[in-house]
Formats: structure tokens, sequence, C-alpha cells
């Protein structure tokens, strides 16, 4: 059978966006190398439309839509450009707005103001109910027909805070709830979110795991 795959040269490798890129998607926990695909895929690219980056550090998915189309790269201590630079000696792209938060769980945008929201491995962390006023937020400020795809940790059973995750872990229930009810969103199609290995995810010993969990895709849309 003939190999596909191709090799990759030396300066190519050592690129700064071949490194993030493999950073992002190629390495991590068992769980993580889908993520940033899933999420571009659902949201799509497209230079005509207006994106926004909920808790962008760290977000590769940031910094390819901001490739091609306009995105706002939200962040609560200017770490979004932090990491970038000092990890990668990169900067955004100019069609990346990097805009400082001041109050969490508050955007500083008129209603309907972009066609896709995405947050990725970010809304989890919020503290108290942070997590329900950003979801709610997201969808005051999408467009009728926007697109809302984030990623969040799941688990069997809600954690309000977990060590590990720093952060919650949601069940269906509380995916629905805290994340789905607030934003006003529907759901894409099937109602299937979970990774694909999610049935496998007890036979999974992580380092420190206090509990289960995987990464799960909410793919959402505004009515």
């Amino acid at each position: 059978m003939k190999n596909n795959s191709r090799t990759y040269s030396r300066e190519e490798r050592e690129h700064p966006w071949f490194k993030m890129i493999q950073s992002a998607i190629l390495v991590g926990d068992p769980f993580r190398p889908w993520e940033t695909p899933a999420v571009l895929a659902a949201c799509g690219i497209d230079p005509q439309k207006k994106y926004l980056s909920i808790g962008a550090w760290h977000c590769s998915a940031t910094y390819i839509i901001g490739q091609v189309a306009e995105i706002h790269a939200l962040d609560v201590s200017g770490s979004v450009t932090d990491w970038l630079e000092n990890e990668f000696k990169m900067h955004w792209p100019e069609k990346v707005k990097v805009v400082v938060v001041k109050e969490k769980g508050v955007l500083p945008y008129p209603d309907e103001s972009f066609d896709a929201v995405i947050a990725v491995s970010s809304i989890e962390h919020g503290k108290e109910n942070e997590d329900v006023d950003t979801a709610r937020e997201c969808g005051r400020v999408l467009k009728h027909r926007g697109k809302f795809v984030l990623t969040t940790e799941f688990g069997p059973k809600f954690i309000d805070y977990d060590p590990v995750v720093g952060g919650r872990i949601y069940d269906e229930k509380a995916l629905e709830e805290r994340l789905v009810v607030p934003s006003g969103c529907k759901w894409v199609g099937e109602h299937e979110f979970v990774h694909p290995d999610y049935e496998d995810i007890k036979r999974v010993e992580l380092p420190q795991m206090a509990n289960p969990w995987c990464p799960a895709i909410l793919n959402l849309v505004k009515p």
C-alpha cells in the first residue's frame, strides 16, 4: 500500500507556525488532537464573516481564522498576546483584534455583532455563574443564524470545580442548563456532542485525574 504521508523539511519543522500548530493539535492528552480541527469544521472560515473568540489564550483556531477573516480575540489579562510572542515568537495576524475584557461575563459589543462565536476550552474556567453569563452574552452578540461553537470538559457527572481541569466538568444536564439554554441557541443536527472516544473514557488513566472526563464540542446555531 502506498504511503501518502508527507515528510516535512527541517526548515518547515522549525518554523514558528509549524510549531504552534503542532503544539495545539498534535500533542497533549489523548483527547485533544481533534479539538481545533473540529471547531474549524463546525464554524467554517469565511472572509466575509466576522468572528469572536472567547478566551483566545492558547487558541490556535483563533490564529487560523485570523489568517482569512476578522476575528476578535477576547482576553482578561493581555496574556493572549504574550502566549504567541513568548512561546512562538509570533504576532497575531492583522485581522485578529485583541480585546481585553474588564468585566468577566460581559461582552463589550452591541447585539448581533458577529456571524460566529467560538470558545475553545475556556468557558468552563469561569467562577460562580460566569459560564452562564458568558453563554447568554454569546447568544446576544450573535446574528440571526449565527454559529456558536464551543468545546468544554464533559463527564458522567457534573463537577463544579475539578483541580486538574481548573474548572467545571459538565454532564449532559449541566450543558443544557448552563450553556445551551442561556445562549438561546439550538443544536445543529443530531444531539451528538461527545468526543468519539468517550465510551472508553473510564479506561483512560491520566496522571492526577480527579474525575473521568473528555472534551466535548457543542455545535449550536442562533434561531
